[in-house]
């Protein structure tokens, strides 16, 4: 096994102090420790919360992938996945969906991101420098600075998954490179997929970087075979990410402030100098001698990283409280600027005054029976005395698009406050709305699935070639 369970013990003896204070509060006052049943409150409290939670809903409702995330905005909608890397919530609501609280799937992932980036900087500080330099890596990495405020100050669940992935890519491409197998290329190919679904502006930065280590591999590595695999991982990662980033990318301009914010400076700069202390202790000669410099430098680590090794908490979302009912009761600081202002679409000024209560308002003389409302699709009956215009209370956005019966009608943006309405005709009428995929949508997702099957396919015609002859194989 690569990690054994020793070394797992280990490893989870070693994040412990950091994760710590996700679950347990220790004070001085009495009791002195208790359990925390409260979210971590950091500079965006409650947005990973609240995100998961619109992942449930959609996931619930048959939105696959989630982009349009109905409840938000006051109730008015936003596009938030199309644009806000989707993993981490993805990855939480894996959690809920197993019976746990929302709140408690987030620090979930948040333990996880600790184990995984602990375990991944170990592996591959031990590959290339030894034991030492591998303990060394994985606590310098786990109790960097930036790192610590990830988590206890800015409550980002994103930027604290994403500093799980640079060492997974590192630790595949050199596997993939020492010996050939797959294993290692997957895992690489795989952390750079997940670093460009969890954090966008980290990938932006760490992706050349990176990119430029596993070149100077490629160069190194002795077969075409090998040279073709370091430069392919990229590829594929890239490629079955694409369903993310593409339309990300192209439609940006659909909306304001998407992308806005500080570039994650410090994860880079975190690895970077994790990297260069683990190499030191790599280059101390004797076991001896490596095992006290790897104590010293984690002892280092971890007493100067104590003092930060700590949370506030704030009363916890009540899961009964994150349906729309409850999204649009939620008083400040929940409705923060990244639930307000980013990415909503460009026509949109400022929000309504009022939350939309209703998500549809008919005219005088039609009434709506039957109505069934999911998060990116609805569906409901309408009879009307005489022509009208129904009011739908969500933001316009490329995509959306209406029927009344088997016709498809024009959904016409509102220019006062950037909702929609349709115009409906006298009778009784079935309708629906619904948020399709544009056609870069749609191509990015062939794009990654194409992809995978590509890659699924190089790999098993790969097993084959190398495959001794039948009666030929070892004993």
């Amino acid at each position: 096994m690569t990690l054994r369970l020793r070394t797992l013990a280990c490893l989870a003896a070693l994040t412990a102090p950091a994760a710590l204070p996700l679950f347990v509060e220790v004070s001085f006052a009495p009791p002195g420790v208790r359990l925390a049943a409260e979210m971590i409150d950091g500079l965006d409290p409650g947005f990973d919360v609240l995100a998961t939670a619109q992942i449930d809903r959609g996931i619930r409702t048959g939105q696959i992938p989630v982009r349009w995330a109905p409840d938000l905005a006051a109730g008015f909608g936003q596009p938030l996945f199309l644009f806000h890397a989707p993993a981490p919530f993805y990855l939480a609501e894996g959690f809920h969906l197993l019976g746990l609280r929302v709140v408690d799937a987030v620090k979930l992932m948040h333990l996880l991101g600790f184990l995984l980036a602990a375990g991944f900087a170990y592996l591959l500080g031990r590959d290339l420098w030894g034991a030492g330099a591998g303990w060394s890596l994985a606590a310098l990495y786990t109790y960097a600075a930036s790192h610590l405020a990830a988590v206890y100050l800015r409550s980002s669940l994103g930027e604290s998954l994403a500093y799980a992935w640079p060492p997974v890519i590192l630790w595949g491409a050199w596997r993939f490179r020492r010996d050939g197998r797959p294993a290692g290329w997957f895992a690489a190919a795989a952390g750079v997929a997940a670093l460009a679904l969890t954090h966008d502006r980290a990938a932006l930065l760490l992706l050349p970087m990176l990119a430029i280590f596993v070149a100077r591999l490629a160069v190194a590595s002795e077969g075409r075979g090998r040279r073709l695999g370091l430069a392919g991982l990229f590829a594929a990662g890239l490629g079955a990410s694409t369903w993310f980033w593409l339309p990300a990318m192209a439609e940006r301009g659909h909306v304001s402030g998407a992308g806005v914010g500080p570039l994650p400076w410090g994860l880079p700069l975190a690895f970077t100098m994790a990297l260069a202390g683990a190499a030191v202790t790599g280059l101390v000669r004797g076991r001896r001698g490596r095992v006290v410099a790897a104590v010293l430098l984690m002892s280092a680590a971890i007493g100067a990283a104590l003092p930060h090794c700590r949370a506030r908490y704030r009363v916890a979302i009540p899961d009964a409280g994150l349906d729309r009912t409850g999204f649009l009761s939620l008083p400040l600081p929940y409705s923060t600027a990244s639930l307000r202002t980013e990415y909503l679409p460009s026509t949109v000024q400022r929000l309504p005054d009022q939350p939309a209560a209703e998500m549809f308002v008919p005219p005088t003389g039609c009434a709506l029976d039957q109505e069934r409302l999911g998060s990116d699709a609805h569906f409901f009956d309408a009879v009307c005395a005489e022509p009208g215009v129904i009011a739908f209370r969500q933001f316009a956005f490329p995509g959306w698009a209406a029927w009344v019966g088997k016709r498809e009608v024009a959904l016409i943006a509102n220019p006062q406050d950037g909702t929609m309405s349709l115009a409906i005709p006298a009778g009784a009428h079935r309708v629906k709305v619904a948020f399709r995929d544009t056609p870069v949508r749609r191509g990015a997702a062939l794009v990654a699935l194409a992809t995978l099957v590509a890659t699924a396919a190089v790999w098993l015609l790969r097993g084959k070639r190398n495959s001794p002859p039948a009666g030929q194989g070892g004993t």
